[in-house]
């Protein structure tokens, strides 16, 4: 991996170089992905992709977060980073920053009918303020007790305007759940689904 030799000093945090801690973070991710994009980035912002790994390496350390966690995390924290080019570090961001960044998914009703962007909208702001929480709150090792920092102060989630996702179009009929019921192998889920089928309102 050839990562930039300058600021030797920064790439270390408990005795490990960057390049370790990114293989440390990524070596039992899904896809070779999540390294490269590290890599990208501590080549551009060597400071951001210092943090985003000394982040996860904390995940890692108090809640053993799960692999497609860990994921999500580095994917939205890099792409934060993209967003400006790599030119920002996470430290000097501001609000208005980040709600540029959260608003770059919105989509109109024309692009998007129901409003999916809205759950990409509402992961993002999770992974966010839980991110910036930590950043500024370095000694505070309990979770539940960091402040949230202005750079989030008011930054919600947005609630959906539909209620749910699916069309009355992808609700069964009548023959569709009885060719359920005669083919399913399992009779405790036969048995569940026609309780539910029999109780829905």
């Amino acid at each position: 991996m050839a990562l930039q030799t300058s600021e030797t000093e920064s790439n270390q945090k408990n005795g490990y170089s960057l390049e370790t801690k990114i293989d440390l973070i990524t070596k039992s991710l899904s896809r070779a992905y999540y390294k490269n994009i590290l890599i990208k980035l501590a080549n551009r912002n060597i400071e951001n992709a210092n943090i985003i790994c000394d982040y996860i390496i904390s995940e890692q350390i108090e809640i053993n977060i799960k692999n497609s966690t860990k994921e999500s995390r580095i994917k939205v924290l890099v792409w934060l980073s993209n967003f400006f080019d790599d030119t920002l570090s996470f430290r000097e961001m501001a609000k208005q920053d980040i709600l540029n960044y959260l608003n770059s998914v919105r989509k109109s009703i024309n692009e998007d009918e129901i409003q999916r962007w809205i759950g990409s909208y509402n992961v993002r702001q999770i992974i966010l303020n839980k991110f910036f929480r930590w950043l500024y709150n370095p000694d505070e090792p309990d979770q539940r007790k960091r402040v949230t920092p202005k750079i989030m102060s008011g930054i919600k989630q947005l609630a959906r305007k539909e209620k749910t996702l699916y069309k009355n179009s992808d609700l069964w009929i009548s023959n569709e759940h009885a060719i359920f019921l005669k083919y399913c192998p399992s009779k405790r889920d036969k048995a569940f689904h026609a309780m539910a089928n029999d109780t829905k309102k």
